[in-house]
């Protein structure tokens, strides 16, 4: 008898996303809202993750200058 194995490093359902964004930049702190999608491009009948996000992001040692 024989045994035999084959690996592949496909991925068997891959993912894609899609994203619209808008930021807007101070000098200390950055403020971002985004809408994306994430959906299975293998199948039709994913419905896929909707997703709208609102961020800050802080500098701490940047200078009002």
């Amino acid at each position: 008898s024989t045994a035999q194995s084959a690996f592949s490093h496909r991925a068997n359902n891959p993912y894609g996303r899609i994203a619209v964004g808008y930021e807007i930049s101070f000098p200390v702190l950055t403020w971002r809202l985004e809408a994306s999608h994430v959906s299975s491009v293998a199948t039709g009948r994913d419905r896929g993750i909707n997703a709208v996000s609102l961020s800050a992001r802080w500098y701490p040692f940047r200078s009002w200058r």
